[in-house]
């Protein structure tokens, strides 16, 4: 094997690889919070001079451990995800129409719920989220970085 073609297959190995975040659609929303625990969720809607939209979710999950994941929209065609695990920085790009479909719900569900005693559960739209980003044809991996937070 060449040196070139050894640095990258060591490289590959080195990078983690984000896969979808899986779980029954039969968990309840309390049994849910046994996988996934979502600790703060932000959301802007900055529509000063230009759309520009953002969703950030902190969770911790079972299978990955900590996440941050960030959802940018700014009323073109292609939006971010940006992902921080433990240790890197991901960087996707997915059509609009993915936020648009996802941020939507989520409203609707936090909406309906606003007269509630408790806050609404929102892992699984966040979770469904996250996930139609990752499987979206669509989606384009933009590259990754070490995470240096210390």
């Amino acid at each position: 094997m060449s040196k070139k073609k050894a640095s990258k297959k060591l490289i590959l190995e080195y990078e983690e690889v984000l896969e979808p975040i899986i779980y029954d659609k039969k968990i309840s929303p309390s049994d849910l919070k046994h996988y996934i625990d979502i600790s703060n969720i932000k959301l802007v809607l900055n529509d000063y001079d230009w759309c520009n939209y953002t969703l950030l979710a902190e969770m911790i999950t079972k299978e990955y451990g900590e996440l941050i994941i960030k959802f940018e929209y700014f009323g073109a065609v292609i939006c971010d995800m940006e992902v921080k695990t433990e240790k890197r920085i991901y960087s996707f790009q997915f059509d609009s129409n993915i936020f648009e479909e996802y941020i939507i719900r989520f409203l609707r569900k936090y909406m309906r719920n606003l007269s509630k005693e408790y806050s609404f559960d929102d892992t699984a739209e966040l979770v469904d989220f996250y996930n139609a980003v990752l499987t979206s044809t669509k989606t384009r991996y933009t590259g990754s970085k070490i995470n240096k937070r210390g």
